[in-house]
């Protein structure tokens, strides 16, 4: 006999809705897939290019051993202790120790020793420092603009290096020149705050607490001793937890 062919009914397709229709709709109601599409191109963005974390709540730990790691800014901080003496007084129970590893001189390029001395880095690991605060910028600015990148690179590294070592990390930005010659140290400061918002590292922002402060430098580029207790209580107020710190005359 013969075989029967079934076959499926046709499909029908909705008719597409009359301009007139389309028309009736609100502005509003036509701009809402453009809108969708916009939205989507934004997160897509955001997405492909690395959201940015909160910066981290400054903390400190109990037993933490501080290593400060910089050049001669960082070194004439260990003869004040202003920065050791606020952070013991508001961690009372945390059993803090601070070592100012800072040598005049020291950039993110060049540390010179004596022979067989050991590096910066070296002292940390031996030390077991928990914490690294690394304060560069201020000499490695009168390099000028051309040499930026070149620090931002070197100073990356020594986030890695250090947190390679365990080691959490925090930048600091330098203090202000107002001598003549001013180097470019504003934009050093905000290379140093990027490098830390991209790596959500804390940073301790000297040079935004040490610009706002008048006749506080002994030569325009470093602190008196009354600036360096300024700065110290500006700069680590988020590190102090309400420590009531009492002023001292300019």
């Amino acid at each position: 006999g013969r075989r029967r062919v079934l076959r499926s009914p046709p499909l029908r397709l909705p008719k597409p809705a009359p301009d007139c229709l389309i028309g009736r709709l609100s502005p509003q109601m036509r701009m809402k897939p453009f809108l969708w599409i916009l939205a989507c191109g934004a997160l897509w963005a955001r997405w492909s290019l690395g959201a940015e974390n909160p910066p981290p709540a400054p903390s400190l730990r109990t037993n933490d051993i501080i290593a400060l790691i910089g050049g001669g800014s960082a070194e004439s901080r260990a003869r004040s202790a202003h920065w050791e003496t606020l952070l013991i007084a508001a961690h009372p129970g945390h059993h803090l120790r601070i070592l100012n590893l800072a040598r005049e001189g020291d950039t993110v390029f060049s540390q010179l020793r004596e022979v067989n001395y050991p590096s910066p880095l070296q002292q940390v690991a031996t030390a077991k420092a928990t914490v690294c605060i690394l304060d560069f910028g201020q000499g490695e600015a009168y390099e000028g603009l051309q040499h930026l990148e070149h620090f931002a690179e070197r100073l990356n590294q020594w986030v890695l290096d250090c947190q390679a070592l365990g080691t959490r990390v925090l930048l600091v930005t330098p203090i202000p020149v107002t001598r003549s010659n001013t180097p470019p140290i504003e934009a050093y400061a905000q290379r140093i705050r990027d490098i830390a918002r991209r790596q959500n590292l804390p940073v301790i922002d000297v040079f935004e607490a040490a610009r706002s402060q008048k006749n506080l430098s002994i030569d325009g580029r470093k602190l008196t001793e009354s600036g360096q207790a300024h700065v110290a209580a500006s700069a680590l107020k988020p590190w102090l937890h309400g420590l009531v710190v009492p002023p001292t005359d300019p």
